[in-house]
């Protein structure tokens, strides 16, 4: 089933957290029905760890603004 282009045309109209959202949603969709993410109980547990790290960094004010860090992923991509 295609999607009507009038109704393609709307949702590109939306702002783009809508967008992200629908996309997030539709790409979900597609997963296999279950909760698989293809980590393992110790890469999954290591993910865990990293994200509480960075919680703690990010409660303690040990953060960096963005746009310096995606320009600096960026210098590292171009090399």
């Amino acid at each position: 089933m295609a999607v009507a282009p009038e109704l393609m045309t709307k949702l590109l109209e939306l702002p783009e957290p809508e967008r992200a959202d629908l996309a997030w949603r539709l790409l979900e969709s597609l997963r296999d029905g279950s909760d698989a993410d293809d980590l393992d109980d110790a890469e999954r547990d290591q993910l865990h760890q990293a994200l509480a790290r960075s919680e703690e960094d990010a409660r303690a004010g040990r953060t960096r603004p963005a746009a310096e860090l995606l320009e600096e992923l960026r210098k590292r991509r171009a090399r």
